[in-house]
């Protein structure tokens, strides 16, 4: 694998994915025509970003996520070089060179992805997720009522979280519109951090 990508993209892609996965997750880089994706997995939950970037040799790799984004945020260039060299992937900048171990090829491999039923502009999904996120219970005697529910209605996707108050917000072309109304509580059937679906296309599954 062979790539040159934008040195503050790639940091931020690979920040991002590391907040997500727990500590010590692998992270799996693939470089193609297309671009440079990041992605990874627990047993809960799998992320993928893609990173614009030029492609000089197509390739797949993982790599430890956490010592890949603390090396990454101390880069001070406008692009990065990411080569693979032997047992190692290298960073390579004008003037310096790091190096971190490879891990195991199946290492971080992830699911495949769910067929895609939606794509919502990413700061107005976010949005929808903050106007409902106080409403939940946050104690561990209420663990069922933490979560946010997303569905699929017509053309408009709605964002709910439930708790002691209910409250849904509407993610259409050009915004929210914000609705809350006291119900009764049911579980929720999926859970998403709110702070990071800011700077992304979310693609929704039922």
């Amino acid at each position: 694998m062979d790539v040159t990508a934008p040195a503050h993209r790639l940091s931020a892609a690979v920040s991002a994915a590391s907040r997500l996965l727990p500590a010590r997750t692998a992270l799996r880089l693939r470089a193609d025509a297309a671009g440079l994706t990041i992605a990874g997995s627990d047993p809960d939950l799998t992320v993928r970003f893609d990173c614009p970037a030029t492609t000089h040799t197509d390739g797949e790799v993982a790599v430890p996520a956490a010592p890949l984004a603390e090396t990454l945020k101390m880069l001070g260039a406008e692009s990065v070089r990411v080569v693979v060299e032997g047992s190692r992937l290298a960073l390579r900048l004008d003037q310096a060179r790091f190096a971190l171990p490879l891990l195991s090829p199946a290492a971080g491999s992830p699911p495949s992805e769910p067929p895609r039923v939606s794509e919502v502009d990413g700061p107005a999904f976010a949005s929808a997720l903050r106007i409902v996120a106080g409403t939940a219970a946050k104690d561990d005697p209420l663990p069922l009522f933490t979560g946010v529910r997303v569905q699929r209605d017509g053309g408009v996707d709605r964002a709910r979280r439930d708790g002691r108050l209910r409250q849904e917000a509407r993610v259409e072309d050009g915004g929210t519109d914000q609705a809350a109304r006291p119900a009764q509580a049911e579980p929720a059937r999926s859970g998403v951090e709110p702070d990071d679906a800011a700077s992304l296309s979310r693609r929704l599954g039922q």
